[in-house]
């Protein structure tokens, strides 16, 4: 089509270096924001799954050989084992290679209620004391153990699944006598190597989300350049009605 006259004889306006410096600061500005957003948003679908559960630990016929499945696929996460006899009683637990329970010299934490459990506790797949009862006689007993006559304290355990680490509980209410020992719930997180606190039977179900910033403007505003290079934290603004 051919040009008119008008816009054949239309000059042109070449921008200043300020102007165009502003530009490109603006443009940068915009695209520095842009991609803020974008690397800080990613929702990471975070979940603790807890069971409850009254297992007890020993069977009727004095032993304790007890395997656990915290997350339900099919493998064995920790076992407790023990046995009464003629003068006592003795319970553990122990975890397959890589794996672990919470604990130090040979004892298991039994941890409390809100404690951490994560990639800075120290954990062992080497069997670990519970609680024991020895020399017995008569109605007396020599009582040892972290977990002696304990209600409601928790196991820390870490354990693999499809080769990554997750973090978990175990709530255990241990009798005088350890045969009388009870699990009474566990729970594990879904994000590897995400801590877990003792006791939480829930969690959010999406973290990593960024929250909006409030809002006071009265009415929408024109999109200028300004807006632009804050990105999308601008919009909130812009979008508001009357």
């Amino acid at each position: 089509m051919p040009r008119s006259k008008s816009q054949e004889s239309r000059p042109a306006f070449p921008l200043t270096t300020k102007l165009n410096q502003r530009l490109v600061a603006y443009a940068t500005a915009a695209s520095a924001a842009g991609v803020g957003i974008l690397a800080a948003a990613p929702f990471a679908e975070a979940k603790v799954v807890y069971t409850s559960a009254n297992i007890p630990v020993f069977s009727p016929y004095g032993w304790a050989d007890l395997a656990l499945d915290i997350n339900g696929d099919g493998v064995t996460d920790l076992t407790f084992f023990g046995a009464t006899f003629a003068y006592g009683t003795y319970l553990k637990v122990y975890a397959p290679a890589g794996n672990g329970i919470a604990g130090a010299n040979f004892n298991a934490s039994a941890l409390k209620w809100g404690a951490r459990i994560g990639p800075k506790a120290a954990f062992t797949s080497k069997a670990q004391n519970i609680a024991s009862a020895g020399a017995c006689h008569e109605s007396t007993c020599s009582y040892r153990g972290p977990w002696d006559n304990t209600q409601g304290h928790f196991l820390g355990v870490k354990f693999v699944i499809n080769g990554e680490v997750h973090y978990g509980w175990l709530r255990l209410n241990v009798a005088k006598r350890p045969y009388h020992s009870v699990v009474t719930g566990y729970a594990y997180e879904t994000i590897p190597n995400k801590p877990i606190i003792a006791g939480a039977e829930s969690g959010p179900e999406v973290v990593g989300a960024i929250d909006s910033p409030p809002s006071t403007a009265p009415s929408r505003q024109p999109a200028t350049l300004g807006m632009l290079a804050q990105g999308a934290n601008a919009l909130s603004f812009w979008r508001r009605e009357d």
